[in-house]
């Protein structure tokens, strides 16, 4: 049963780069052409050239949501992590969510941040193998705002309070991508490392979203409470 649906449209501030896992090098996926980064699309060029070098003309370039990657560039970087097809997929979008409210979950509550830096003191009494095993257990009290053990029978399962929200795929209208340079900084450590990315400039991503109700809760009204606190959290996040 649905609870509730509505719709959320977001349109970036600022460029928005989230990474599918792909890695595009220099000279086999993209070239530099008239002063322009031409990241081709082989398909497109199979059976139409005889070289290579002819791969990268701008009729050969590789789109993504009718964009065409085609970038202004006087330097060739040497690789450019490719964004996702959806530039900002349904499970990023409720990943945001769900950090959102455990955020304000957890500041409501000073036992939870109180017990995260006692698991991480623990860690650092263990050895480097026993710490592995346990690095798990170190954001397990943010994860129990979300989570309820379920007693059935004789088993237990995990009940996830969002796994009541269902979001869609983006329908994207007028994508812009841009060729950016990124420096990563690591917040605790001294590593610093200089990327190129495929990034969300402007645009509008329109979402379905849905709530799912269970009709009934049966003798778990536990788990009710559990879902009107979190669902509760979740207007303060998307409206």
């Amino acid at each position: 049963m649905i609870k509730e649906s509505f719709e959320i449209e977001t349109e970036p501030i600022t460029p928005v780069f989230i990474w599918n896992g792909e890695i595009l090098y220099s000279k086999a996926d993209y070239n530099l052409v008239n002063d322009k980064v031409v990241i081709v699309d082989p398909v497109k060029a199979l059976g139409k050239i005889r070289e290579l070098k002819d791969a990268f003309k701008e009729e050969f370039a590789r789109a993504v949501q009718g964009y065409k990657l085609i970038f202004p560039s006087t330097t060739l970087p040497g690789n450019i992590l490719m964004t996702n097809d959806y530039l900002i997929p349904a499970s990023s979008l409720k990943g945001l969510i769900r950090t959102a409210i455990v955020n304000r979950l957890a500041k409501a509550d000073p036992k939870v941040y109180n017990q995260i830096d006692a698991n991480l003191n623990m860690l650092m009494t263990l050895s480097r193998h026993d710490a592995m095993r346990r690095v798990r257990d170190v954001a397990r009290p943010v994860e129990e705002l979300l989570q309820q053990n379920v007693v059935f029978g004789k088993s237990k399962y995990n009940y996830h309070a969002l796994n009541r929200l269902i979001i869609s795929d983006p329908r994207i209208t007028d994508p812009e991508l841009s060729l950016k340079k990124v420096l990563i900084i690591e917040t605790v450590g001294t590593f610093r490392n200089e990327v190129f990315v495929i990034a969300l400039e402007k645009g509008k991503l329109t979402y379905d979203i849905k709530i799912l109700q269970p009709v009934n809760y049966g003798p778990y009204s536990y788990l009710k409470i559990l879902d009107d606190k979190n669902y509760k959290e979740r207007d303060y996040c998307v409206s």
